[in-house]
């Protein structure tokens, strides 16, 4: 055992055989600076819209804060936003257990596509906004599949850049973190 102990602890940091190459590149089969660069504009065209609010988002998906939904219920963004709508993904003994104040009950997928697709709201003046916030439980499965799906929708019917509902948001957290935050507030019911 003692004979193990006199070898060297540590490698050298170059063996023979790597030393005179280099590492090899790999480069990305997208365009990084693109995808940067949409999510930074999308980003500051946002933030222009709700001045000074920052938003996030997520595989396409617009992320609200609770802060941000209440201040927008509450009527403080009325002079940017024209009509908002709130759509709650529940499913209906979720909704009927509470939901944030007139939000429209809408827990099949397919049929809030449908009928948000036949609506076809459209602001009436061109310095407001149409906005449309999605919600269920935790906002985490339902909601995003939803958004996903209207975005996709909204996409084939319209020639690009057009869309209906070009500000589709995901409430963060959903219902459950919305009602722990707003308990006493009178935004929900």
């Amino acid at each position: 055992m003692p004979e193990q102990l006199t070898r060297p602890v540590k490698r050298s940091s170059t063996s023979p055989s790597t030393a005179n190459t280099r590492p090899h590149k790999r480069h990305c089969t997208f365009s990084a600076i693109s995808e940067v660069g949409q999510g930074e504009r999308e980003t500051k065209v946002l933030e222009s819209t709700m001045r000074g609010w920052k938003i996030h988002y997520i595989k396409k998906c617009l992320i609200l804060s609770l802060s941000q939904m209440s201040a927008l219920l509450e009527g403080k963004f009325s002079c940017l936003v024209e009509y908002f709508s709130v759509v709650d993904c529940c499913y209906p003994y979720e909704y009927q257990g509470g939901h944030i104040k007139g939000a429209l009950s809408m827990p099949n997928t397919d049929e809030a596509v449908d009928h948000l697709q036949s609506q076809r709201l459209k602001a009436h003046s061109p310095d407001k906004r149409l906005v449309l916030v999605l919600h269920c439980e935790f906002s985490s499965e339902r909601v995003p599949r939803t958004c996903r799906l209207l975005r996709s929708v909204d996409r084939s019917m319209n020639k690009y850049p057009a869309l209906h509902y070009p500000e589709l948001y995901i409430l963060k957290g959903g219902y459950r973190d919305f009602y722990h935050s707003h308990i006493d507030s009178g935004l929900l019911g």
